[in-house]
C-alpha cells in the first residue's frame, strides 16, 4: 500500500512539472512574438520606405516627357486652390479644368505671370482674366480657353499687379468652342508647355492630382470621344 502511494505521488509530481514547463514555454514564445512585432530594425526600415515613397513618383505616375508636363511632389495649400470657373453647362458641353501650381509650393509674382502669359499668346480681357484666341479668330467673342488667378476671386488687378503673389493659375477649357475640340485641347497643351518654360509650374487636375502622361492622354481620348459623339448628335 505504501509503495502504491509513493508511485502515485511520483506520477503527480511528474504531471505537475510537465504542466509547469509547458506553461513557461508558451509564455516565452508569446513574449518572443511580441518582440518581433516591435523590432527596431523593422520600424527603421519602414520609416525609410515611407520617406522614399514621399519623395518619388511611382512609374505609373511618371510625368509627361514629350509634352513637358514635369511634376514634383510640391503642392500648394489646398485651401488656397479655391478658384474654379462657375459656368452653367448644358448636357452637350464639357469643361476641362487644370491647375498650374508653383513647383516648389512657393508663390508666383504678378509681373512674372503677366510676362509669361503674354509670351504664350494670352490676352487680358473679360472678367479681368486672360484668354487665348487663335490668329484666325481674333475677332471672336469666345476664347478657346482662359486662365485665371488660382486664388479667389480669380481676377488680375492690373493696377496692382506688381504686388500680386499667388500659388498658381487656373486654366479652363469649355467645349464646344470657336475651334474643333481636339485642336482646342492641343492648343491648350502648347500654351502650358510655353508657360512651363517661363515659370516653375506643375500641372494638377481638379482632384489636385499631378497630371501624368497617362492622365493627359486619357483626357485627350475623352475629348476625341466627346468630339465624335458631338458629330453624331
Amino acid at each position: 500500500m505504501d509503495a502504491l502511494r509513493w508511485v502515485l505521488l511520483i506520477i503527480g509530481a511528474i504531471i505537475f512539472l510537465l504542466i509547469f514547463f509547458l506553461s513557461k514555454k508558451k509564455s516565452s514564445e508569446s513574449r518572443s512574438r511580441s518582440s518581433e512585432k516591435i523590432e527596431p530594425g523593422f520600424l527603421q526600415q519602414q520609416e525609410q520606405n515611407d520617406s522614399v515613397d514621399n519623395q518619388t513618383l511611382s512609374p505609373f505616375d511618371e510625368p509627361a516627357d514629350d509634352m513637358h508636363l514635369y511634376a514634383t511632389e510640391a503642392d500648394a495649400d489646398t485651401e488656397e486652390l479655391a478658384n474654379e470657373p462657375r459656368m452653367d453647362l448644358d448636357n452637350d458641353e464639357k469643361l476641362i479644368v487644370l491647375y498650374l501650381v508653383e513647383r516648389h509650393a512657393g508663390l508666383l509674382s504678378g509681373n512674372d505671370i503677366i510676362d509669361a502669359l503674354e509670351q504664350a499668346g494670352m490676352s487680358y480681357g473679360d472678367m479681368k482674366i486672360f484668354h487665348y484666341f487663335p490668329d484666325n479668330i481674333k475677332n471672336s467673342k469666345q476664347p478657346v480657353f482662359s486662365i485665371a488667378n488660382l486664388v479667389d476671386p480669380g481676377s488680375f488687378d492690373m493696377r496692382n499687379i506688381t504686388d500680386l503673389e499667388t500659388p498658381g493659375l487656373s486654366l479652363f477649357l469649355k467645349l464646344p468652342g470657336p475651334v474643333g475640340s481636339i485642336r482646342a485641347f492641343d492648343l491648350m497643351v502648347k500654351v502650358i508647355e510655353k508657360l512651363q518654360s517661363c515659370l516653375p509650374l506643375i500641372v494638377k487636375d481638379r482632384s489636385r492630382n499631378i497630371v501624368s502622361k497617362q492622365m493627359l492622354m486619357h483626357l485627350r481620348e475623352e475629348v476625341v470621344e466627346y468630339d465624335r459623339m458631338s458629330t453624331i448628335a
